[in-house]
């Protein structure tokens, strides 16, 4: 799909106690359409943001990266909001721990109304994130976003660059929040108003997600049968959990039955 950029906005940095960007991996099956509804069985601490979403028609690499190169190889922004999520109890999270789950990535929506770029000024975007009273629940501009979301764009293209892969054409890149973070919960819906680049929305169904309180490395999870298992974090990352909830998230892809697996069956050799 492409890249984000993360912790871009001071009063998410402020939220959650860091003080730098840092930048994930969206894939394909986190895409949400514009206006669904979104079961609240797929996550596990989900939190609403709105950004503008960037759709690349040429690479972003080579020297000279600067604002005008990340204009020239834009095809056209679109409104857009990120469902963020954490394996990190109540998200108490250090730059490493978001870092190491994907940039906190959970799912992502693209608004339906493409703006070319041209000379619009994204700073001074403003956005309202309202719920499904028509209450104001976040709010904030382009500035926020490391003052301009082509600033922010940059820094990924370079910081991609950098680490030898670059923002490629027709990748989208979901540039960061231009405001506070709202969780999310059962039975909301959030609507992302952003100056000159129109709406998008998304609603929550299903139970609450019980808070995970507990900051060890075991904690309960929902399973798509509806059975409940113990899993432990083995390791200073979260590269398990995330493969682990690959495996139970609905859709994602089937539970391991052993009965069905054909490859033989060896005694494994256990350390005490």
């Amino acid at each position: 799909m492409g890249r984000k950029v993360g912790l871009t906005s001071p009063a998410v940095q402020n939220q959650l106690g860091v003080d730098q960007p840092d930048f994930g991996v969206p894939f394909d099956d986190m895409a949400v359409a514009d206006g669904a509804m979104v079961d609240l069985g797929r996550l596990l601490q989900p939190k609403v943001e709105a950004e503008v979403a960037f759709v690349l028609r040429a690479d972003l690499s080579g020297p000279g990266l600067d604002e005008e190169a990340v204009r020239a190889a834009t095809d056209h922004v679109v409104a857009a909001l990120e469902i963020v999520d954490s394996r990190i109890a109540g998200w108490d999270i250090t730059f490493v721990d978001t870092v190491s789950d994907n940039a906190s990535s959970g799912l992502y929506v693209l608004g339906q109304a493409p703006v070319l770029l041209d000379d619009l000024d994204l700073a001074e975007v403003g956005m309202k994130l309202v719920d499904g009273n028509g209450a104001v629940v976040s709010q904030g501009s382009g500035a926020d976003c490391l003052g301009d979301p082509v600033t922010a764009v940059l820094w990924l293209a370079r910081t991609c660059q950098d680490f030898g892969a670059p923002l490629r054409a027709g990748e989208v890149v979901l540039s960061g929040a231009l405001g506070p973070m709202v969780p999310a919960v059962s039975g909301g819906i959030y609507t992302a108003s952003l100056d000159g680049l129109g709406t998008v929305s998304v609603g929550f169904c299903g139970p609450d997600v019980p808070a995970m309180s507990d900051p060890s490395t075991a904690f309960t999870v929902r399973r798509i049968d509806e059975m409940t298992t113990k899993v432990a974090i083995v390791g200073s990352g979260n590269i398990g959990s995330d493969l682990m909830m690959k495996i139970i998230r609905p859709g994602c892809s089937r539970p391991w039955d052993p009965d069905q697996d054909p490859r033989p069956r060896e005694p494994v050799a256990v350390r005490s």
